[in-house]
């Protein structure tokens, strides 16, 4: 650790902002993961539970009919 004391003030800085562009980008494509992962399930949502309704609705509009 000692070689992080003996560096300048703008090799601390560079390698704080490297980490932190690190750490954000690591975080950035986790939650592109999660917004393909919630997309994919809201057209499975969407499918299974709406169009399911809509089909039950036409059901009995020409149940009554």
């Amino acid at each position: 650790m000692q070689w992080y004391y003996n560096l300048k003030i703008s090799a601390k800085l560079i390698i704080g902002f490297l980490v932190l562009a690190v750490i954000a980008a690591i975080v950035g494509g986790v939650a592109l993961v999660n917004i393909n992962n919630m997309s994919q399930e809201d057209v499975e949502l969407y499918e299974e539970n709406t169009m399911v309704s809509v089909m039950l609705l036409k059901l009995l509009c020409n149940f009554r009919e």
